[in-house]
């Protein structure tokens, strides 16, 4: 479905609304999730969402993260878990074709974790072919790549949908995230937090649903978990609408003692997890590995509810 025929099935159904309030009349509740990002391919994404499925667990969503950057975009193709548009959208058609197949809609929650830089950051022989998207606004850079993926089915809900901004405390003026879901309201909103000084910037951020508290960046280097949750709880404290999760190093051999030092320290498993470069082999993502590692999260949580009752 094009922008505009949204746009026109909005309106024809009394539903369009004024910048922030329509995007969060119609976007979901947020809700946990345990993340898995650098998805390659369709088979990988369908081989981690059976794996989900089969265990029959619902307290917390999967988000699949799928890497895409600001070369990309541009069709300059770089690592293989960074993604251009096409890719993308073979990947939701493929989630879509088994989604078919299920009596149940699963709580899957898929997300765009988006790289970029400023022209100035960006190497002189490259701009040229990069500087239609890093010359726009972040908002702007964002709207273009959710644009040619922001699907039917996407908009009808069949999923959650998410983009995460992998970027340094952006400019408040350049990240307007209220803009953004005004124009795809589905749209839940992560920001990546790498540098935990001065947290109060948290508040500039109107429009941002999750806070993501990962200094390594996707390089699967293992936190520091009380410190991690020392920061999350802050940025809690700051910005108590946030839903807050941690990521760094976690593993299909660690996975289990980390999300249990994590909950212990939090206080509850009231949190969201996400991995990626823990779960990659060679620098390929090896979805034995992630498979493995979110079984392990879900017998964690499963344990905690059960201590609860």
């Amino acid at each position: 479905m094009a922008r505009a025929d949204i746009l026109k099935y909005l309106i024809g159904s009394n539903v369009i609304m004024s910048g922030s309030l329509a995007a969060r009349a119609l976007q979901k509740p947020q809700r946990h999730y345990i993340g898995v990002s650098g998805i390659e391919n369709g088979d990988q994404a369908i081989a981690l969402l059976r794996s989900f499925m089969d265990q029959e667990y619902r307290g917390h969503d999967l988000l699949l993260g799928l890497i895409v950057s600001y070369k990309s975009v541009s069709n300059i193709k770089g690592r293989p878990l960074t993604l251009d548009l096409g890719e993308i959208n073979q990947i939701a058609m493929d989630i879509e074709r088994e989604l078919d197949g299920m009596r149940d809609h699963p709580p899957l929650f898929l997300t765009l974790h988006y790289f970029t830089k400023k022209p100035e950051e960006v190497q002189q022989e490259l701009l040229q072919k990069v500087n239609d998207i890093v010359s726009l606004p972040l908002w702007m850079q964002l709207n273009k790549i959710v644009m040619r993926i922001y699907t039917e089915h996407i908009f009808r809900a069949r999923y959650g949908f998410g983009v995460q901004v992998n970027q340094k405390w952006p400019e408040q003026s350049s990240l307007n995230l209220e803009r953004l879901k005004s124009e795809f309201p589905k749209t839940q909103t992560i920001l990546q937090i790498s540098d935990t000084f001065d947290l109060r910037r948290i508040k500039r951020y109107e429009g941002l649903d999750y806070a993501l508290v990962d200094r390594s960046r996707g390089e699967g280097v293992l936190m520091d978990v009380e410190e991690s949750v020392r920061v999350g709880k802050e940025i809690a404290s700051i910005a108590p609408n946030l839903s807050v999760g941690y990521a760094g190093g976690i593993n299909d051999e660690n996975a289990s003692e980390v999300l249990k030092s994590l909950i212990r320290n939090n206080g509850s498993p009231s949190l969201n997890v996400d991995m990626e470069g823990g779960v990659r082999t060679n620098d390929f993502f090896d979805v034995s590995k992630a498979t493995k590692a979110v079984s392990a999260i879900i017998g964690v949580l499963r344990q905690k509810e059960a201590d609860t009752i």
